[in-house]
């Protein structure tokens, strides 16, 4: 919606608009800082709105315009804290979650999207499949993704810590995300991918399930040491019959 001043005083004026709403999204620009108080004013105006609607799922914010330039800043990190423990300190009645993001990071975007789509779906079986295959194979990690780049479920190996996610896991997301991009720029039909390094394999598996009267199109991406991939390809294999039980 709409983050214009005008737009504003439509919606604050019109709660209709915010009925039968799953989950709420706001986005704070973190880069203009002349404007966070303005913008919490907003925010707050719009969860009176929530409270009276009894909204009752998490808030989730997006602290946006945090591009990979700022992520060793302390001045962006200060900005983002100030602002959280701000609106934690004044919406105790509340849930929140937040989430960092950028438009040069498409993996962020993603994960923060996919967040509310996977409290609403019914996955538990996809989540076990995929968790026994991480810790079977001893997998650096394994997502699980639509056609479109939303995240169904993802694992890493327990092992990493932070500076391997942020340089390894976030990056390899993003060349899958705009991998299945050209996918579909250039219509192109692939059923499998592999690539390959000294440690591991990188491996991308396409499942195509019938949904209703259309075929919805998944992507599993996978890094596996090389010597395990034939034995994961096979249990990979099994992960169609979830998909097909789950969104069917």
């Amino acid at each position: 919606m709409g983050g214009q001043e005008r737009f504003r005083k439509i919606y604050i004026n019109n709660p209709v608009y915010f009925t039968d709403t799953n989950y709420l999204y706001y986005l704070i620009d973190v880069q203009d800082e002349l404007r966070f108080e303005e913008s919490i004013q907003y925010l707050s105006d719009l969860l009176d709105i929530f409270r009276s609607l009894e909204y009752s799922n998490e808030i989730i914010i997006c602290f946006h315009k945090y591009d990979p330039k700022f992520k060793n800043s302390e001045d962006f990190v200060d900005r983002i804290e100030m602002i959280k423990n701000l609106v934690l300190t004044r919406n105790k009645d509340l849930q929140f979650r937040f989430f960092n993001t950028s438009y040069y990071d498409i993996s962020s975007l993603s994960k923060a999207l996919s967040y509310s789509l996977n409290k609403l779906l019914n996955t538990e079986r996809i989540n076990s499949k995929l968790q026994n295959i991480v810790v079977n194979f001893n997998c650096n990690h394994l997502t699980l993704y639509t056609s479109n780049g939303l995240i169904i479920s993802d694992y890493y190996n327990e092992t990493m810590d932070i500076r391997d996610f942020e340089e390894i896991i976030t990056n390899k997301i993003n060349d899958h995300l705009e991998f299945f991009q050209r996918l579909g720029d250039h219509d192109v039909n692939i059923d499998e991918r592999m690539t390959f390094s000294k440690e591991n394999t990188e491996y991308v598996k396409k499942f195509d399930i019938s949904i209703g009267n259309e075929i919805t199109t998944f992507y599993l991406g996978i890094s596996t040491p090389l010597r395990k991939i034939l034995e994961l390809k096979k249990e990979v294999d099994k992960l169609e019959i979830i998909l097909e039980s789950t969104f069917t």
